[in-house]
């Protein structure tokens, strides 16, 4: 049976081998990029500030979570390169979504700003992705997109990877509890009046490990209306170890 991260999972993670882990620490440094460009009618600003492994090189399990998580940031496929070549790739896929603009008299400005930060949390290095943007319609969209991943053999943790079935269903059962308590209802009626879609609530790979547990975290839309906002929900270790 698989258990919490804190206790289990982190062990067998670490029992790979103490000194490997070491020498495979990452070193993080931050690339960042800002740049105006214009598409026909529309203006964009561009702002990146990418969190880079400056020694991916020395391992495969860095060099494989580096290009994954460099895909993640700039929305790109299959990308092998520097974080120079994959910004400039970047730019040319969104002057494409883009497209011509036209010369008249409505023009508009665009923005897209992503930034990422992370973290080495014993074994796993967790990655948080947040992108604000504004291309056109009512308001600015907003997303964090956290991913996880194992030093030791540079792949992204799920949740597959750390419960089984029915750890998932319990957890599942445990976060819609919480959403009740945090927003003092008592029932998924409750939640519809805040603004929630109950039938979209359950657990979500959008998760980061933390010394404390894990966080789990829906974007506007996932679970409930725009109003609401980012809503992050908390899982303790003692509360991973009873499920």
């Amino acid at each position: 049976m698989k258990h919490a991260i804190l206790f289990t999972l982190l062990a067998s993670l670490l029992a790979v081998g103490c000194e490997r882990a070491r020498q495979t620490q990452p070193v993080l440094e931050y690339f960042d990029k800002d740049t105006t460009f214009t598409v026909g009618n529309v203006r964009c600003d561009v702002n990146y500030n990418y969190l880079t492994i400056a020694n991916a090189s020395r391992s495969e399990a860095l060099q494989a979570i580096e290009e994954a998580n460099m895909g993640y940031f700039f929305n790109l496929e299959s990308f092998s390169g520097t974080p120079a070549e994959a910004f400039e790739t970047s730019l040319k896929q969104l002057t494409e979504e883009l497209g011509p603009g036209s010369d008249g008299e409505n023009n508009w400005d665009a923005t897209i700003n992503v930034e990422s930060q992370g973290r080495v949390v014993d074994s796993p290095l967790v990655y948080c992705i947040t992108r604000s943007s504004y291309t056109g319609g009512a308001h600015w969209l907003q997303s964090t997109d956290c991913h996880n991943y194992s030093l030791l053999g540079g792949y992204e943790l799920t949740l597959i990877d750390l419960f089984d079935k029915r750890q998932q269903e319990a957890l599942g059962a445990l976060i819609r509890t919480k959403l009740y308590d945090m927003f003092g209802v008592t029932g998924d009626e409750g939640l519809t009046e805040q603004g929630f879609f109950p039938e979209y609530i359950d657990v979500t790979e959008n998760f980061r490990i933390t010394p404390e547990g894990i966080v789990f975290l829906y974007n506007p839309y996932d679970i409930g209306c725009y109003a609401l906002g980012y809503i992050e929900v908390t899982v303790t270790g003692e509360e991973l170890e009873a499920l």
